[in-house]
């Protein structure tokens, strides 16, 4: 039930993450970073055949009038592969969060529309302007563990990223090599 619609959507991070790792790490000018994004968001790219399939398959995007503006055709069909994809809303937004930073994105009429999206959205969600608002990204160390002869680390809680160490820990007392790949048993494992 919360695949589809304004309940599978979360407060986005990225933003608040790249911006952070940019004070720490960047070398670049932060509006710099947002150019190339800018100019395909502007230009346009040649919609791909993988592209054009899923949105082909995609019942749901049909039913939201933002998306199906942006990638269907007025009879309601995907737009055809090899036609511009144009998202100049899109590069309003990239171009804001580049002149602004973070908080253009987090704050003001962009965090409004996002809101008023998800709560406008089929099955909405409950996101308020408080939460974009309140959000703040933060630095944490990795959990590492050993996986064979590697050393596999990923994101802490509360991410879910913990889980796929948790399967390569029950997968390491397995001799997957010795399984045809998809054998009843490797695909159960």
């Amino acid at each position: 039930e919360a695949v589809v619609g304004g309940a599978s959507v979360g407060v986005p991070g990225m933003l608040r993450m790249f911006e952070l790792v940019h004070a720490e790490y960047g070398r670049l000018p932060w509006a710099r970073l947002f150019q190339p994004a800018i100019r395909l968001a502007e230009a346009g790219f040649p919609i791909s055949p993988r592209l054009h399939a899923l949105l082909e398959r995609d019942q749901q995007l049909r039913q939201m009038p933002p998306a199906r503006a942006l990638f269907y055709t007025e009879a309601g069909a995907a737009k055809p592969v090899g036609s511009l994809l144009v998202n100049s809303a899109f590069a309003a937004v990239l171009r804001r969060v580049a002149a602004e930073g973070a908080a253009a994105f987090y704050t003001g009429q962009i965090a409004a529309d996002i809101v008023a999206a998800v709560r406008h959205a089929p099955n909405p969600g409950g996101m308020a302007l408080a939460d974009l608002a309140g959000y703040r990204a933060k630095e944490r160390d990795p959990v590492c563990m050993p996986y064979r002869v590697y050393r596999v680390c990923s994101m802490p809680p509360p991410s879910s990223a913990v889980n796929m160490l948790q399967t390569l820990g029950i997968l390491s007392h397995f001799d997957l090599a010795r399984l045809a790949p998809l054998s009843p048993e490797a695909v159960h494992l």
